[in-house]
């Protein structure tokens, strides 16, 4: 994760982009069509996965830098553990930022999730309407957008109980 935190932009674009990429060309040519339609749809969706992903993940993990700044990199991961779960660390140092980390989830959590919960209302509706007209793997994403659901109601209560046992003494 450390190095995924200090990589370079291009190199989470190459890192996202190619499995991808070549998870679509096989796609594409599993289902029939040639090899060079299969590249070029693979080379194209890998691209602009990889695009997005470098891009739309810059803002993320310039905050998790900022956060995990006051730490050397070599207690980066008790930082992330201790924000996440286990016993409250006894260095100060580590225990703040870990509050900072919860702190950061929870604003995140804030801005997206009215957005997430009506992405996975939306796809619970689809998925129950599959499983009316008879298609069996309705059944699976209609379980699998529940729990997306239940997640975004309880991952704030969540991170306010471990930002409350962090901050006591």
């Amino acid at each position: 994760m450390q190095r995924l935190l200090r990589a370079p932009t291009w190199a989470i674009g190459l890192l996202a982009g190619a499995p991808f990429g070549i998870m679509i060309a096989i796609t594409i040519k599993v289902s029939g069509d040639t090899m060079p339609a299969a590249l070029i749809g693979g080379g194209a969706a890998g691209l602009l996965m990889g695009v997005a992903l470098a891009f739309g993940t810059r803002t993320p993990r310039r905050d998790l830098r900022q956060a995990l700044a006051p730490l050397p990199v070599a207690d980066w991961k008790a930082a992330r553990t201790a924000a996440w779960r286990g016993p409250v660390p006894t260095r100060t140092d580590i225990r703040a930022t870990a509050l900072d980390l919860v702190d950061l989830r929870l604003r995140n959590l804030r801005r997206a999730r009215p957005w997430m919960t009506v992405v996975f209302g939306l796809n619970l509706a689809i998925a129950v309407l599959n499983i009316v007209v008879g298609n069996r793997f309705g059944v699976l994403l209609a379980v699998l957008w529940t729990a997306g659901l239940i997640e975004q109601w309880h991952s704030p209560r969540r991170f306010r109980r471990r930002r409350q046992l962090l901050a006591t003494d």
